[in-house]
C-alpha cells in the first residue's frame, strides 16, 4: 500500500466517524421540554417577616409541574415589592424554569439554594417552614417537601 493509498483510507475512516457522529450528535445533547399549555401546580406564600423595623418579604410562589409530574416551570410575584426585588425574583424564576426545562434535576437546584443567607431571614411563623435563612431557602425548603427531594 502506498503512503498515497493510506492517507485516503485513514481519511475515509475519518468521513465516516463525522457522519456518525453527526448522527448521534442530537440524540446525546440535552433537548428543552416544552410544558404542555394546560398544566397542573401549586401555589404558596411564603412570607419571612421584618424585625426590629427592617422590611421583611412576603411572595407567592407557583411551581408547575409536567404530566408526569416532575416540576417544569417556577413563578415568584412579590408582595408590595420594588421594581428590585421584583426584577430579582422575575429573574430567578427565568432561570429556574429554563434549568428544568433543559433537564437539570429539580434537587440540584434545591441543594444550591437551599442555606443561602441574606436579609431578611428568621422565624417566618409557619408551622411547615419554621426558619428560613432567606427567602431563597425558604423557596428552596418548599420546593423539597413538594417535590420530595432527598
Amino acid at each position: 500500500m502506498t503512503t498515497r493509498e493510506a492517507l485516503l483510507l485513514r481519511l475515509q475512516n475519518v468521513e465516516v466517524l463525522l457522519r456518525a457522529i453527526e448522527r448521534e450528535l442530537p440524540r446525546l445533547l440535552p433537548q428543552k421540554e416544552d410544558l404542555p399549555v394546560e398544566r397542573s401546580g401549586s401555589t404558596r406564600k411564603l412570607v419571612i417577616p421584618g424585625v426590629a423595623g427592617a422590611e421583611g418579604i412576603t411572595c407567592y410562589a407557583t411551581l408547575n409541574r409536567y404530566p408526569d409530574g416532575r416540576p417544569g416551570e417556577l413563578f415568584l410575584v412579590g408582595e408590595k415589592t420594588g421594581s428590585l426585588v421584583g426584577g430579582l425574583l422575575d429573574a430567578l424564576s427565568i432561570a429556574v424554569s429554563t434549568e428544568l426545562q433543559w433537564g437539570v434535576p429539580i434537587q440540584d437546584l434545591v441543594q444550591k439554594f437551599r442555606h443561602t443567607r441574606f436579609e431578611p431571614c428568621g422565624f417566618t411563623g409557619d408551622t411547615e417552614l419554621p426558619f428560613a435563612a432567606s427567602i431563597t431557602d425558604l423557596l428552596a425548603q418548599w420546593i423539597e417537601k413538594k417535590t420530595n427531594c432527598p
